[in-house]
C-alpha cells in the first residue's frame, strides 16, 4: 500500500496550485504515493482548466479510510473560492 501524502496548495494567488497540479502528472509521484490535496477544490479546478491538465477531483471534509477512487482527493479548507458556494463544499 502506498503512503498517503497531504499536499497543500500554498498561496492560491501564487504558483503553488500550478506546481502541485503539474507534479501530480508525474509518473514517479503516482508510483510512490497516494496524493491528497489540502485546499479549495474550486482553486484546483480553476488552475487545472487554465493549464489544460485533465484531472478529476473529489472533495471531502475529512480523509476517508478507503481511497479506491481514481479522483484526486481534496480536503476542503477555507473558501469559498472562484465561484464555489458553501453548499458545494459541504456536500449538501
Amino acid at each position: 500500500m502506498k503512503p498517503v501524502i497531504a499536499i497543500t496548495m500554498g498561496d492560491f494567488n501564487g504558483i503553488g496550485p500550478e506546481v502541485v497540479l503539474k507534479s501530480l502528472r508525474s509518473p514517479a509521484v503516482q508510483r510512490i504515493c497516494s496524493p491528497v490535496l489540502v485546499g479549495s477544490t474550486g482553486v484546483f479546478e480553476y488552475y487545472a482548466r487554465k493549464l489544460g491538465i485533465a484531472l478529476r477531483f473529489t472533495t471531502v471534509q475529512e480523509l476517508p479510510g478507503d481511497r479506491k477512487s481514481r479522483a484526486i482527493t481534496v480536503v476542503a479548507s477555507g473558501g469559498p473560492f472562484f465561484g464555489e458556494r458553501e453548499t458545494e463544499r459541504s456536500g449538501a
